[in-house]
């Protein structure tokens, strides 16, 4: 299975910034959010586009890795943390991931609940394709 790379910064883009400046882009951001979110006007928000789908599809392993907030979590880290920590029989101790998202608010959320969103209307519409 193939998936859209995240928006922002591409590959080329982090690899040319490391060639100028010695380090990755990425790690001159506080927090890096790579969305187009839209504001309702009465304190909640959502994410409309998450991925860039004018961009060539990437294979699941690769798409798993891309960093998301920072350098250090990553989608899949992401999608493990939130299924451990917050699903149904979930451990009530908070790693360091749902601790870091959990830290940062989009409108009135923690930011992982709109991304978690996002990821998963973005994989269900592309499993809608394929059917």
């Amino acid at each position: 299975m193939k998936l859209h790379p995240l928006l922002g910064i591409t590959k080329e883009q982090d690899e040319d910034w490391k060639g100028k400046f010695g380090y990755s882009i990425k790690n001159a951001f506080v927090v890096h959010l790579p969305a187009i979110v839209e504001f309702d006007g009465r304190g909640g928000s959502k994410i409309i586009r998450l991925f860039d789908e004018s961009r060539e599809p990437i294979e699941l392993t690769e798409w798993l890795e891309q960093d998301l907030f920072n350098p250090k979590i990553k989608i899949g880290e992401l999608i493990k943390s939130v299924a451990d920590k917050l699903g149904k029989h979930s451990d009530p101790d908070y790693n360091d991931t749902l601790n870091y998202t959990r830290s940062i608010k989009v409108a009135n959320e923690d930011i992982h609940i709109g991304y978690i969103i996002g990821i998963g209307e973005y994989v269900l519409k592309l499993i809608k394709m394929a059917m």
